[in-house]
């Protein structure tokens, strides 16, 4: 009888202490997949920005002023991506690190100039979104790097 009460007792051990681990290894998994799929959404939305404005850089690097289907085609993407960003940024706190977050706020508040032409207002845009993108990469690498996965 003594025997079989031992022998409860370390089923009853284990098995608590087997659940435990499950439940703490599920846990880590969501949140490390929460935190891939808000990485994941930035950097698409940030990337897609800056390809759109080193196109248009590029074809026209030579010229003052953008033209009028050049403007209306930045002005789409930047209002499909910047609220993307911006809802990111905003949510972000308690999923980025803070060096994320900072990057975050700095491309966020900085506006463009308008004394300079739409040019320049590109290019600015291109250095903030660069600089934001290359510090989200960055941190990821960091923030999503796994260890003792099994807990």
């Amino acid at each position: 009888m003594e025997e079989l009460l031992r022998l409860t007792a370390v089923g009853l051990i284990s098995g608590l202490f087997s659940s435990f681990i499950a439940y703490r290894s599920h846990q880590r998994k969501r949140w490390w997949e929460m935190r891939v799929a808000a990485y994941q959404e930035l950097i698409h939305a940030l990337s897609d920005l800056l390809h759109t404005a080193d196109t248009y850089l590029e074809a026209h690097y030579d010229q003052q002023d953008l033209t009028s289907e050049a403007k209306q085609r930045i002005s789409r993407i930047r209002s499909e991506q910047y609220p993307k960003i911006r809802r990111a940024a905003d949510s972000g706190a308690f999923l980025f690190s803070h060096t994320v977050c900072e990057s975050l706020k700095k491309f966020m508040t900085q506006e463009d100039d308008e004394k300079y032409s739409s040019i320049i207002n590109l290019e600015n845009e291109y250095g903030r979104a660069k600089a934001c993108l290359e510090a989200v990469v960055t941190a990821s690498k960091k923030d999503l790097s796994t260890r003792w996965w099994w807990l």
